[in-house]
């Protein structure tokens, strides 16, 4: 995610206070104002898609201000896709005991990989819960080290397993919506904490 904002009353401070405590008070701002854009951003997405906060913040990657030349308050969104597990996925018949890893008793009795029913997921909380459309059959299932994932077999002889994925973050942090929330979140804790922060570098 980027987007530029205009920093205010920095030219004017340059006037009245020592470089050192305007640059402090810059960078110090200006990661709070990011942070904020953050927690504003992940914040609208969850308001729209069926995903929880922690898989959002698991997906990016933030590189906050440095006392330097150079100030900039960098978020950056990871990976190809968001697992659909995160979407609220299900499988008709199978039920997954998580910290052991394998079906329980009613998933052996209702169905296994062959046998258990569609996979829905809740993507966006508006368009209801869709059935994943895969060939061959997806399905869910404890992986190693990734823990419960909505899989599919590939290859000729289906041997191996891909992992299915939903909306990319990139995507979701690029709408319209997202930015202009965060941007206005940024420009409003400038705005309230620059003062604040130059006020105490000042008299350090």
């Amino acid at each position: 995610m980027k987007f530029d904002i205009k920093l205010e009353g920095v030219n004017e401070a340059l006037k009245m206070f020592s470089a050192d405590a305007v640059r402090r008070a810059v960078k110090t701002t200006l990661n709070e104002a990011g942070d904020k854009a953050k927690s504003e951003a992940i914040k609208q997405i969850t308001e729209d898609y069926n995903v929880p906060p922690s898989a959002v913040r698991e997906f990016l990657k933030v590189k906050k201000a440095s006392y330097g030349e150079t100030c900039e308050y960098t978020i950056t969104a990871r990976g190809k896709g968001i697992p659909l597990i995160k979407f609220g996925a299900r499988q008709v018949g199978v039920k997954i005991k998580q910290a052991i890893g394998r079906y329980t008793r009613r998933a052996k009795h209702f169905g296994n990989f062959q046998r258990g029913g569609p996979v829905t997921v809740l993507v966006k909380k508006a368009g209801g819960r869709k059935v994943v459309h895969w060939e061959p059959k997806p399905f869910i299932a404890v992986g190693p080290k990734v823990g419960p994932q909505v899989f599919a077999r590939q290859g000729r002889e289906r041997r191996k397993l891909c992992r299915l994925l939903g909306p990319g973050l990139a995507l979701l942090f690029g709408s319209k919506k997202v930015l202009e929330h965060a941007k206005r979140a940024a420009l409003d804790t400038w705005a309230k904490r620059f003062a604040h922060n130059l006020d105490y570098f000042s008299k350090k």
